[in-house]
């Protein structure tokens, strides 16, 4: 699937729960997800848009130019950890179980993201 080229406007009039983050900060959290959006400018990328729609929440994340409230750092901490974890855990077998545990953590930082800030 190809990203979509938006504005900052764009998104926040598409989405109730708009966040930033950090270039890299949620590569552990968002691996298995693709970016749906992406924004760049004069001086190249910007930010990618990672949506979930069951939360109506949109988290952008990149160099520059982000829009949104912060995602707390320690909420990257804990699930970032978690994803690790999981990554350890089942290494190279046990590719199904790997991938619902991930898609679990991943969900389970989406609700807390959107419970708490």
């Amino acid at each position: 699937m190809s990203k979509i080229k938006v504005t900052r406007k764009h998104v926040n009039a598409l989405f109730r729960n708009v966040y930033r983050a950090g270039y890299c900060e949620l590569q552990d959290i968002l691996d298995r997800s693709d970016a749906t959006y992406y924004n760049c400018g004069v001086y190249g990328w910007n930010w990618d848009g990672f949506t979930n729609y069951e939360f109506d929440a949109c988290i952008t994340t990149g160099y520059r130019n982000m829009t949104g409230k912060r995602v707390p750092a320690e909420l990257v901490k804990k699930y970032s950890e978690k994803a690790r974890e999981i990554k350890e855990k089942f290494r190279w077998d046990r590719y199904e179980e790997k991938a619902v545990a991930l898609a679990e953590n991943e969900r389970n930082f989406w609700s807390e993201l959107v419970a708490t800030v």
